[in-house]
Order: C-alpha cells, then structure tokens, then sequence
C-alpha cells in the first residue's frame, strides 16, 4: 500500500476525503463517487480502477481497488476490506496493444481502397452489375474488420455481425427481424460469416423479400442437437422459384461456409420465400 501511494511506512493509509483530494486523478473522481453510490448493504461488493498520483514522486500509476464495505447499525458504510493493485503496467501493454489494433486496422482499411480502386479501373468500361457486387463484398468486409478492430480481434457476437452486414447496405431493418441466444464468433467465422450474410441479403434485395415493400426477413439462431442452427427465411416478396443455374453467390455461400465454419447450407426456395439453413457444429462456435 506504502509503496502504491508513494507514502513513508509510518504513514497512516488514506482515508476516502484524502485519497480524493491527494491522490486520485480529478477526471477520476466521478468513478469513485459512482463505486461508493453502488454499495450498499444488500450488495457490498467495490470495485475500482482509476489514476492515481504518488505522493512521493508526482508519477501518474493506475490503480485497482477491489472488496467489500462494512456497515454501521444505521447503514452507513464505515470501512472498506479488500485488496488494491498498481496495474499501471498491465494498462500500458493494453494501450500498446490497443495502438498496434488500430494500426492494422488502418492498414488493412488502406489496403481495401487500394483492392477497390484496382477493381474500378479492372471492370471500367465492363459490367457495372459486377463491379457493384464485388464492391459490395468488399465494403462488407470493412464492416467486420471495423468492428473486429473495436474487439481487439479477438471475436465478435453473431448478432453485432448481421446487425454491421445488414445496416451498411441500407436495408429497412425494420423490415429484418433477429432473435437468438448470444453466440460468439472468432474473428475468422465473423469474417465469414459476414460474407454468408452479405450475400442472402443482396439477394433478397434484389430478386427476394426485401425487393418489394411487402416482403420481410426472419434471421434466427439457436442451438439445437449440438449444432448451431442460423435460418434465414424470407416471406412476403415475390413468387420464389428455384434458380436455373448457380450463381458467384450461391457457391461463395456455400464454399465459405464449409471451408471456414465446417458447415453445412440447406437451401429451400419455396413459393413465400426462400428459406435457408446453415448448420453449424457445436465445437465450432465460441460460446
């Protein structure tokens, strides 16, 4: 504790009025007042992380305060057990990496640009539905590497995926209904999993539900016989007829998915819409 505050060992340790006005960072004062309001006799619990500044040096430390509150016979918090940690180097390494995140997140960015300028000047004067699409992927990508980046690459949830693949391309997201338990993706699925998404929903924008102001989407997902279930099921649109041949969309669908997420896709084009399943095993998936 001495050795945390920057204090002689014969020094008493602070009290709650001293540690606020000698030694917690003032921008930091709100997240002690915000512990203290939370504790109470019911839930006892603190917990707090915030700057400090070493009295015996000015040195700016982070610093974890963690326990639970004593109470008086009136309900008035009279003492504090617990432990308290200078984490100022686990911050710094969390900083640094944070810095070297955003840093691939902007390169990789960088290089999405570049892919896409490359594609215009590739397709110029050829089909302006193809550059369209493959533009369209890509943004779809850059969707996922942002959210990715604000996750420190780690995972993502397959609810914030669909929610960044749907959003971007303008859809009435009204008209797209999400329901299921939460799932998480590593970085690797969500980036496939954002293109499996993209997908089905150009399409349903252009020939499905969503190319008519009276169609809509049901995208679900549950769990079921250690499998992860995710359905897409399109109602309301146009008349749904099987395809006369496969599509880019439908083989990326499809290769993508069993390639990355060892899954399988069931496609079902019925008269009200298509439907489609995509069958993940268990151990796939995060949590």
């Amino acid at each position: 504790m001495f050795e945390i505050f920057g204090v002689a060992p014969d020094e008493p340790s602070p009290g709650k009025a001293e540690f606020t006005q000698f030694y917690l960072h003032p921008d930091d004062a709100p997240l002690l007042e915000e512990s203290l309001r939370k504790a109470d006799q019911q839930d006892q619990s603190f917990r707090l992380v915030s700057r400090i500044i070493r009295k015996s040096d000015r040195e700016l430390r982070w610093l974890e305060v963690s326990g639970r509150f004593e109470f008086d016979a009136a309900g008035m918090p009279v003492g504090l057990l617990g432990v308290a940690a200078d984490i100022t180097e686990r911050k710094q390494l969390e900083e640094h990496q944070q810095l070297l995140i955003n840093e691939l997140n902007h390169r990789v960015k960088n290089t999405l640009s570049v892919v896409q300028s490359l594609a215009k000047q590739t397709f110029k004067g050829g089909d302006p539905a193809s550059l369209a699409a493959l533009d369209g992927r890509l943004k779809a990508l850059g969707q996922v590497h942002n959210l990715l980046a604000e996750r420190s690459w780690e995972k993502a949830s397959l609810a914030e995926v669909a929610q960044r693949c749907i959003s971007f391309q303008g859809a009435d997201q009204l008209r797209i209904h999400m329901e299921g338990p939460e799932i998480q993706l590593t970085a690797r699925q969500a980036l496939t999993m954002a293109m499996v998404l993209h997908e089905l929903n150009t399409n349903a924008c252009k020939y499905g539900a969503l190319s008519q102001m009276t169609g809509a989407v049901n995208l679900s997902w549950q769990n079921s016989c250690d499998q992860l279930i995710i359905t897409w099921a399109e109602n309301g649109g146009p008349p749904c007829h099987p395809p006369t041949k496969r599509g880019f969309g439908s083989m990326l669908i499809e290769q993508a998915a069993r390639a990355d997420l060892q899954a399988t896709v069931e496609r079902d084009f019925r008269p009200q819409g298509l439907v489609c399943r995509i069958a993940i095993p268990e151990q796939r998936v995060v949590s």
